[in-house]
């Protein structure tokens, strides 16, 4: 719809929405207006740049990612790969390794999250971390120490073969967080 302004709107539009780019000389015979250099202009003009470079680098960076994007997630949301896949989860139990006692619990997802969180996150890698380490926060909150925590979830893919999707040995809770973290499946 952006791309169809150009062809119904009034050709003048640019010149009279982003006058800061014109600087209203125009050229012998009356044509159209030439784009100013001053340097009074190059502020704004850098900004619309970089901002139209980011709109078109943030979707892309799904090809910096190592392994499969439709797996691993990463790189896929603020991405141009909407519906791409279909990912299917058949088991997730994730566990609470308390390092003093030794013991091993497996959380009551349903009395952490709602129904629908349950469902948004049980086939997303990188929500699964997070929720680790929220779970490992409130954790040590109430217990004083950091637990290990670990989850096991199969899923498939597009209708694939299903496997594991993290690691289950691997302590979700130290792994990093953020748009370049990327959990491998074993």
């Amino acid at each position: 719809m952006i791309a169809s302004l150009a062809l119904f709107a009034d050709p003048s539009w640019p010149r009279r929405r982003l006058p800061f780019l014109f600087n209203g000389a125009e050229r012998p015979g009356g044509g159209a207006q030439v784009p100013s250099a001053a340097p009074r202009h190059a502020l704004p003009l850098a900004l619309l740049h970089g901002y139209l470079l980011v709109h078109l680098v943030v979707p892309l960076r799904h090809w910096v990612y190592p392994g499969d994007v439709a797996w691993n997630e990463a790189g896929h949301r603020f991405s141009w790969r909407m519906k791409l896949r279909d990912k299917n989860v058949s088991e997730l139990d994730i566990r609470v390794l308390d390092p003093r006692t030794g013991v091993r619990e497996s959380l009551d997802l349903e009395a952490w999250l709602t129904h629908r969180q349950l469902g948004e996150m049980s086939a997303r890698p990188d929500m699964i971390v997070d929720f680790a380490h929220h779970v490992a926060d409130r954790w040590r909150e109430d217990f004083g120490v950091r637990p290990i925590v670990t989850a096991k979830v199969v899923a498939s893919l597009n209708g694939g073969p299903y496997r594991a999707l993290v690691d289950p040995t691997l302590d979700l809770a130290s792994q990093p967080r953020g748009l370049l973290a990327v959990v491998q499946s074993p």
